[in-house]
């Protein structure tokens, strides 16, 4: 199965371009503390471009009228201005340019532009009665391979009241006071750059940004519109519809040459192996905290554990330690007594005070004392591993100066993990050791030595690198937008007293084919035969999305959805999940190996996915990459019942580092 990703293939028609716009390159050769902002500002002030995209240095392309770039004068003789060809600008900075002037080229209230970035306005929400604008930023890169497409990616963006950070006496404190100040217009809900602006670009301490990749709420569509892929759809269209005679795209697409979906089954088996581990120990509960754990003790007597509750570690025992946050003891100007815990070859996991009423914490911490057990014994006990591997994380390090404070070099250090037959052995390699040399010498050559992660696999003599890229994987959210558009439709017009009464009508005389028990069509005409109480000629979501009569798209009620839609044209419930496979690229683990790319999704999903399946690349001088690498990565214990995007034992290697720290 194809699946389609952020990286787009652009063709520009030069000719309209030249048509329309001058291009300028502006150079500054005064660089000093503080330039950036002061250049920016002279460009945007003296000339009024349409928009701007910087190159390297204090160079900066601009984007003006037809017409008006001979005419373009800056008073500081530092400037240098040049007219710039179109066709020899790279292009990404031809992109940037064109979609930066979107907000002058259309007439959407949703977009706005600030100088150096393009931005469409989610929502407004309020915080001590002082407005905070969410938005998602459209940001071009460059594609990493270095070919001529570009890669366009979503980032959450904030803007805040200056109030939240005035002083007693009204004053800001330096940093934000250097700030470029913003406007909002309420009627318009425009952001426009302003010196008497009250907002400022930044993000709030406390109330972090939810950028939903995706809402698949089917009774609230509009929602869609509010994640990265509704605004992805939005920003796609303008470009179609204002910027098409200049700019055309298309989404590239890659296939799977090795594809696994995942199951319940195997999560479900991988934790009653986990259970088996904890048995291996007794299990004593210890309480640094002033709060009664009997719900905890509720979950391990549900396991049959052997447990007992104190206050001091058991050495032979998994130790459950329950603690406040390290907040808690912040704000009570006290030390985390857990901090003061560990000891040399214990088994030691902590739970928030907050969440020992949870039995997904509580299975977590199994799920961590398993993975400790195994580095204690040297040992993988719940998933084998064949041959001889080693696992090598690269750790870059401040080097110190003489007085033993850290310098702004760095060096590497190595720590492998060597997994022989299931066995484990670990050792840490300075900078000043020879011996990483031979391993050294078999691992791929990365452009500018940039590596973290890397495996080493003994009889075939071949290494991998991970490295990361500004790839991810898209879910079919063009379809799933039109579906969105249709559901917005379908609340907005309700469902007609008439169409309820025809349907039972049809359902009564037995003239529709639905799958289901007597039983389950007498619930469902009992509950239409309730509706038809309240009286009404039309019913929307409140009437029947609760109470006696809550009709929801599922079971036997599902046909009566359907039936709207089949005769109707309204739309009220889809299976967005379903066999329509609209969010298939979401599941599962993809690799294609003419890239060497691959990501690791999610075994399902509700109504919202958090995160993009982020595509990471496996440098290596092999042809392909062996099936037993990509299958460490389909095991759901190391994140907890979710997907792990490295190979298992990396955390096993983490834990390694943390006892020999």
């Amino acid at each position: 199965m194809d699946v389609q990703i952020n990286r787009m293939a652009v063709t520009f028609s030069y000719e309209r371009i030249c048509q329309d716009f001058d291009v300028l390159l502006i150079r500054y050769d005064n660089p000093e503390y503080g330039a950036f902002g002061r250049v920016i500002n002279a460009i945007y002030a003296e000339i009024k471009p349409l928009s701007l995209s910087k190159e390297a240095g204090y160079a900066y392309y601009v984007l003006l009228p037809k017409g008006q770039g001979r005419a373009a004068r800056l008073e500081d003789d530092h400037f240098v201005i040049r007219e710039q060809d179109p066709r020899n600008i790279k292009p990404l900075h031809l992109a940037r340019l064109l979609i930066g002037a979107l907000p002058v080229l259309s007439d959407s209230e949703e977009r706005f532009c600030e100088k150096l970035g393009l931005y469409y306005l989610v929502e407004c929400e309020e915080d001590r009665g002082v407005p905070i604008i969410r938005t998602f930023q459209i940001v071009l890169e460059e594609d990493q391979q270095g070919a001529e497409t570009i890669v366009v990616n979503l980032t959450g963006t904030t803007f805040i009241p200056l109030a939240y950070y005035q002083n007693r006496d009204g004053s800001l404190p330096p940093k934000v006071a250097r700030l470029p100040r913003f406007y909002f217009d309420e009627f318009s809900q425009e952001m426009k750059k302003d010196l008497k602006g009250d907002f400022i670009c930044r993000g709030h301490k406390t109330k972090r940004m939810k950028s939903q990749v995706v809402s698949l709420d089917r009774s609230r569509p509009h929602l869609f519109w509010q994640s990265k892929l509704g605004v992805l759809k939005l920003f796609l269209d303008d470009v179609k519809r204002y910027l098409g005679s200049y700019i055309t795209y298309q989404l590239e697409t890659i296939e799977s040459d090795y594809r696994v979906y995942f199951s319940s089954k195997k999560i479900n088996d991988l934790y009653k192996k986990i259970d088996s581990v904890i048995r291996m120990r007794p299990f004593n509960i210890v309480n640094l905290s002033d709060v009664d754990p009997s719900k905890l003790i509720e979950f391990v007597k549900k396991d049959q554990l052997n447990y007992a509750i104190s206050t001091e570690l058991d050495p032979k025992a998994f130790n459950l330690v329950i603690h406040h946050s390290p907040q808690y003891y912040a704000d009570r100007y006290r030390k985390d007594p857990y901090q003061d815990l560990h000891r040399e070859n214990v088994v030691v996991q902590s739970i928030m005070v907050e969440n020992i009423e949870s039995a997904e914490a509580y299975e977590a911490c199994k799920k961590e004392f398993a993975i400790k057990e195994e580095v204690l014994r040297n040992q993988f006990l719940l998933i084998p591993l064949e041959g001889t591997w080693t696992f090598i994380e690269r750790e870059m390090r401040s080097i110190l100066d003489a007085d033993g404070q850290a310098t702004k070099e760095k060096e590497a250090w190595h720590h492998l993990l060597k997994v022989k037959e299931g066995q484990l052995s670990y050792r840490s390699i300075s900078p000043n050791d020879d011996s990483f040399d031979e391993v050294l010498i078999t691992l791929p050559i990365v452009e500018d030595d940039q590596w973290e992660y890397a495996i080493c696999h003994e009889k075939s003599g071949t290494s991998y690198i991970i490295q990361e890229t500004n790839y991810v994987e898209l879910p079919d959210f063009e379809s799933i937008s039109e579906v969105m558009k249709e559901l917005e439709v379908g609340h907005d017009t309700g469902i007609l007293r008439e169409w309820i009464e025809e349907f039972l009508a049809l359902l009564k005389s037995s003239k529709l084919d639905i799958k289901a028990s007597d039983e389950q069509i007498s619930d469902l005409i009992a509950r239409l035969e309730r509706l038809l109480d309240l009286s009404k000629k039309r019913y929307f979501k409140e009437d029947w999305g609760r109470g006696a009569y809550a009709l929801f798209y599922r079971g036997v009620a599902k046909s009566f959805f359907d039936w709207l839609y089949a005769e109707k044209r309204i739309l009220l419930g889809a299976s967005l999940q379903g066999k329509q496979g609209y969010m298939n690229a979401a599941f599962g683990l993809f690799y294609n190996n003419r890239e060497k790319l691959y990501y690791v999704g999610a075994q399902n999903i509700k109504e919202k996915v958090s995160q993009f399946c982020v595509l990471r690349r496996i440098i290596t001088d092999a042809e392909s990459v062996p099936d037993a690498l990509l299958e460490m990565m389909t095991h759901f214990h190391i994140r907890h019942k979710n997907s792990t995007v490295y190979p298992f034992p990396f955390k096993h290697l983490r834990e390694y580092q943390k006892l020999n720290a």
